[in-house]
């Protein structure tokens, strides 16, 4: 025979069997305790529903416990498991509204990082018409600039001689570009303050006059946000061919890879900051990879090399044709060229497999000994798989803090 734990009484056999909720209390106490739990819990859903987000569920069945003195209680089905069944979406939706707007409140302070997860979100749940391929490239926080690419619709410039084919040819270009704009402008009010401009360059794989197959940028957009808000959406979507050069400023070839938008900016930057490089001091232990900018992070590659023996060169910032860097060893064992391409990311991007396969492409051509991409995130599955093997050596953020700790630290020790 078993004592009730709420008042000690004798627990019956046709109580213990009965189908309550409890097994180890009388049916004295039974109502008691069932009025109990159904006003806690009417308590507990208030206070959910008005206050409480990230709910534990054992940390509520203990309190519960412990209010109505009912530590050593041995539940079956009690009123409070039938109602958290029932409640637990609601819950789950709370947790979730609840971390969307700690995450939108870093966008709208200007993070970084949750700016760069805004705009990849959009990407991702974005229908973007017939434009494929669409990637954020990089957020440029120095002028509130963000950088996209997109496939371009590809294109025979051999059959292009038709001046008609060719007016469509374009139309069609800058429909792909103004669906990208007009999605990244009616999406991201809440970044106005952080983003002022749009780059958009379109990549293609085209056909040269020459007959040549090539790979590269062939057109540049820079809209302004201010400008697109001015916009009159009907006529200029009537008159796209027309309107479009008024409006944005492009850069575009029929056969060949462009100077774009981005790379014209970061050449005025590298002449802008030559001086620095060559009067400041590097201080490997006050470096933190993560909040460098790209110029300082091709500063900090290039001398990482030098300390490892290489004598490197620092490329015009043009189309550069996908180098960054030229490394020459002439130690007997390692001697020739390499060449290194540096990519500063932020946040969950990562160096994709089109990046490696360029540089593979780009070893080819050049006759180096070993291509190195730098990054300060990570390489995609795809890009490591299509690496392994060949002459490419892929460097991760992990990888490449323990080098500058190897080479550059002890160096200034």
């Amino acid at each position: 025979m078993l004592n009730c734990i709420r008042c000690g009484g004798k627990v019956s056999f046709f109580d213990f069997i009965k189908k309550t909720s409890y097994k180890n209390i009388c049916s004295n106490c039974q109502k008691a305790v069932d009025d109990g739990v159904k006003g806690y819990i009417q308590k507990l859903k208030s206070f959910i529903l008005d206050n409480y987000v990230g709910i534990n569920e054992k940390d509520l069945m203990n309190d519960f416990k412990k209010e109505f003195g009912l530590d050593g209680l041995d539940f079956r089905r009690t009123e409070y498991e039938i109602y958290e069944e029932s409640f637990s979406g609601r819950i789950k939706e709370l947790k979730a509204k609840e971390e969307r707007k700690v995450f939108l409140e870093k966008v709208s302070s200007g993070d970084e990082n949750s700016i760069l997860d805004y705009l990849n979100d959009l990407r991702k749940n974005t229908s973007w018409a017939a434009a494929e391929g669409v990637k954020i490239e990089e957020y440029v926080k120095d002028i509130k600039a963000v950088r996209i690419r997109f496939n371009t619709r590809k294109v025979n410039i051999k059959n292009i001689n038709d001046k008609e084919i060719a007016k469509l040819w374009l139309e069609y270009i800058y429909w792909d570009i103004w669906n990208i704009i007009r999605i990244l402008f009616d999406n991201t009010e809440i970044l106005k303050e952080w983003i002022e401009m749009f780059w958009i360059e379109g990549y293609t794989i085209f056909i040269d006059k020459y007959g040549h197959e090539s790979d590269g940028c062939i057109l540049s957009v820079e809209a302004e946000r201010n400008e697109i808000g001015k916009i009159n959406r009907d006529g200029f979507q009537k008159y796209i061919l027309n309107n479009f050069t008024k409006v944005f400023n492009l850069i575009i070839s029929e056969d060949k890879s462009i100077v774009s938008h981005y790379e014209q900016y970061k050449q005025r930057i590298t002449e802008e900051n030559v001086k620095k490089e060559e009067t400041e001091e590097f201080k490997a232990d006050e470096l933190n990879i993560d909040n460098i900018d790209w110029f300082e992070f091709e500063i900090l590659i290039k001398k990482l090399f030098e300390a490892m023996n290489f004598v490197v060169e620092t490329t015009a910032k043009t189309s550069d044709g996908g180098i960054d860097l030229f490394a020459y060893n002439p130690e007997s064992v390692f001697r020739g060229k390499y060449i290194i391409q540096c990519k500063k990311y932020s946040g969950n991007n990562k160096v994709g497999v089109r990046d490696v396969r360029d540089l593979y492409g780009v070893v080819t051509a050049e006759r180096a000994l070993k291509g190195i991409i730098v990054t300060t995130t990570n390489f995609t599955e795809e890009a490591k798989n299509f690496a392994e093997g060949k002459q490419i050596e892929l460097i991760d953020g992990n990888y490449l803090k323990l080098l500058i700790q190897r080479y550059l630290k002890n160096q200034n020790e």
